[in-house]
């Protein structure tokens, strides 16, 4: 009976052990394009280095523009997307410029800009569209 307990023991560690694994690797392969980001909307928070925090929605309408909702101002810019890397045009706004997504699972994804500088800028968005 005791080695029936053991082996199930042993069984069971391996088991929570790989479990472990797969949620670590989800982050490691990070991949975004225009094709993944197509026609889909994220909804979330920006806050920037400040501290300010604010809602916003972003809606990749094509493989190439953007439309991004803070409270009732609407832009609509460019993007590219590659790897883990989504680059907005600049414009008036504050989300303009390189963003490094560093965590994207199925339909949550943060964004953060500028890094381990004084002006480090985090987005945290979830998919509300296609669901």
């Amino acid at each position: 009976m005791k080695y029936i307990n053991l082996l199930f023991l042993v069984l069971l560690s391996l088991t929570v052990l790989s479990c472990d694994k797969n949620d670590k690797d989800e982050n490691l392969h990070l991949s975004l394009s225009p094709q993944i980001l197509n026609q889909t909307v994220w909804s979330g928070i920006y806050s920037d280095f400040t501290g300010f925090e604010k809602d916003v929605t972003i809606f990749f309408k094509t493989y190439e523009e953007v439309e991004y909702t803070s409270g009732w101002e609407v832009t609509k810019k460019k993007y590219t997307a590659s790897g883990n890397m989504i680059f907005f045009e600049y414009s008036i706004g504050d989300i303009g410029g390189n963003w490094l997504a560093t965590k994207k699972v199925k339909d949550e994804m943060r964004l953060e800009k500028n890094m381990g500088t004084q002006y480090h800028t985090v987005m945290i968005l979830s998919r509300i569209y296609p669901e």
